[in-house]
């Protein structure tokens, strides 16, 4: 295992069982600091799952996992919980949670990563304008479109102050224009916030030139070749 601190994402020998007939791996993977990694494959080979491994919400069978120079998983053990990863998920679909305000999803990850409840107004703000949501704070899921949806969810994802942003389907079903909206703001807040991001995506034309480079993950649960973008 790497102990590179330029590196973001360093996997070695990755393995998990994840059915009867499913399985990722074994496969390796670097991604450098500052990059946008696409990571494209059919469904059901594994991407999402992957995300899910490198984020701690899935154990692995066997292989190392190193995120920004430290190790945080070893085989099955979990060396580094999910909270203390440095990790933003942007969950496929959104995941976001129909009862609760715009401002109340912010606030409750706001809570788990013990910012102050004084700061959170402020922080609430700053994470509404980063993503165009400014007044937005009384709105639930179910009134937003699906590109202000999508922003949500994202802004969500950041108010941890993440290093490191999985963005899993993150365009789902969304028209080009917004498509092409979200993509611009993901590279704009890449610049502006340090971030690393590794998406995943069934379409290999989806961000291709918006990102750094391709992976090509097989149907097996294995990396293939990769491609500049």
């Amino acid at each position: 295992m790497t102990d590179n601190k330029r590196s973001a994402i360093s996997v070695s020998g990755l393995r998990v069982q994840l059915g009867a007939d499913a399985k990722l791996g074994p496969l390796d993977l670097e991604l450098a600091v500052g990059e946008h990694a696409l990571l494209v494959g059919p469904s059901g080979c594994g991407k999402s799952s992957l995300l899910r491994i490198l984020a701690g919400l899935l154990p692995a069978d066997a292989g190392e996992i190193s995120l920004f120079g430290q190790e945080v998983s070893r085989g099955s053990r979990i060396l580094v919980q999910p909270r203390r990863r440095g990790i933003g998920f942007l969950f496929q679909g959104g995941a976001l949670w129909p009862h609760m305000s715009v401002a109340a999803h912010l606030d409750f990850v706001l809570r788990c990563a013990a910012v102050a409840p004084a700061e959170w107004d402020a922080r609430r703000a700053e994470l509404l304008a980063q993503v165009g949501l400014e007044g937005f704070g009384d709105r639930r899921p179910g009134s937003l479109s699906g590109g202000e949806a999508q922003r949500l969810a994202l802004a969500r994802a950041l108010a941890p102050r993440p290093r490191l942003l999985l963005l899993d389907e993150p365009l789902g079903p969304l028209d080009a224009e917004r498509r092409t909206s979200l993509l611009e703001l993901f590279e704009d807040l890449r610049g502006r916030l340090d971030l690393t991001i590794l998406h995943v995506t069934h379409d290999p034309a989806e961000a291709a030139t918006m990102t750094d480079r391709t992976l090509h993950m097989q149907s097996d649960g294995t990396l293939a070749g990769e491609s500049d973008a």
